[in-house]
């Protein structure tokens, strides 16, 4: 069983569940929502997801054992497979009941900081977003896991069940990957590469 602490909101310390569930969702939810977000690209579908994150949490959190991996690895492997679930609902009811399903194109801006300095009206999101619309699912999830969640190469290792080395193999191929795709964006549009300069 996990080892809980009471504690004030914010990020949670290392090996340490928070006691209350209102703690967790007070120290989580805003990464769990930006990974969702960032992963759908609608709010309202992110705020749905999230909700289910966070009810899973509640329910499952009696039988938590850290023995088995971080309370980091625990939540994001929920939020991850929660997007999964979404997705494959989404493409269900497009498939096979001839609905088609909310659009998943980027909002106007980001919820995070109001949308200033993150709408996606600004030219270094919207090549950014060209550039993550070009990578495979998992290939976003580990940019997220990286650079969004801040997970360690042991952690996302634990969530994707493979070894820290293979983690650290595939981030170097995604990120070679990354320049290439991103020249060859350039080169199509005639701006300059920001690694370049």
């Amino acid at each position: 069983m996990a080892e809980t602490q009471s504690m004030n909101a914010g990020e949670p310390q290392a090996g340490v569940v928070p006691m209350r569930f209102e703690d967790i969702y007070l120290a989580y939810y805003k990464r769990v929502y930006n990974f969702i977000y960032s992963r759908l690209l609608h709010r309202e579908n992110a705020e749905d997801v999230t909700a289910d994150v966070f009810v899973s949490v509640h329910r499952n959190l009696s039988r938590l054992d850290l023995s088995r991996g971080t309370f980091n690895t625990w939540i994001f492997s929920i939020a991850r497979n929660a997007v999964r679930d979404f997705k494959k609902r989404a493409a269900f009811r497009c498939e096979v009941l001839g609905s088609v399903p909310e659009t998943f194109a980027p909002e106007e801006s980001f919820p995070e900081n109001g949308g200033r300095d993150n709408t996606l009206k600004n030219p270094d999101n919207i090549w950014l977003q060209q550039l993550l619309q070009q990578l495979t699912e998992e290939e976003g999830d580990l940019l997220m896991y990286r650079y969004q969640m801040s997970l360690s190469n042991a952690e996302v290792g634990e969530i994707l069940d493979i070894s820290v080395e293979a983690v650290s193999a595939r981030y170097q191929r995604l990120l070679k990957k990354c320049r290439q795709m991103s020249r060859q964006m350039e080169q199509a549009s005639g701006r300059l590469w920001q690694g370049d300069s």
